[in-house]
């Protein structure tokens, strides 16, 4: 099985592969470098190795993530493992989030902030949905060629 240093040598040799076919396709745009964003996050932070003692789980906030999963687990699937390091950083984004709202809803007096808020989330997910989409298809993408690495040793 290859080493976090391995794992990030083989991601970005592959994502020059992939920068170079995104810019022949789909010339140079903002979706093309969210993507890119998003591979380098999935290549470095977001990985399918967070569930042991590695250099990325070793953030305070993975803690309880290591905890519960079990290596090889379902974040060594090629399909959906992505998805769980995504919801469980989620949670926390949407509790810090939900926290910031309740208290300027409450010291502002205005019990209509909370509503407010979440119309212009619905509204900023709708106008920026492909963005999104982009974001969390390169992380995607960094998990895949991550997991075929440990497949193929």
């Amino acid at each position: 099985m290859p080493n976090f240093k391995i794992h990030q040598i083989t991601n970005y040799r592959i994502l020059i592969c992939i920068i170079i076919s995104l810019f022949l396709w789909f010339q140079w745009n903002n979706l093309v470098l969210i993507f890119i964003i998003g591979f380098i996050i999935g290549t470095k932070w977001i990985t399918p190795d967070l569930d042991i003692d590695s250099k990325p789980s070793n953030h305070r906030i993975w803690w309880l993530y290591k905890k519960v999963s079990i290596h090889r687990g379902r974040t060594h699937n090629l399909v959906y493992g992505f998805i769980f390091p995504l919801i469980y950083l989620s949670f926390f984004i949407l509790i810090i989030v939900g926290l910031v709202v309740i208290l300027t809803s409450y010291f502002m007096h205005d019990k209509e902030i909370i509503t407010r808020f979440i119309e212009k989330f619905i509204e900023l997910f709708k106008l920026y949905y492909i963005h999104f989409g982009s974001f969390i298809s390169g992380i995607c993408v960094a998990n895949g060629i991550h997991i075929i690495q440990d497949r193929l040793n």
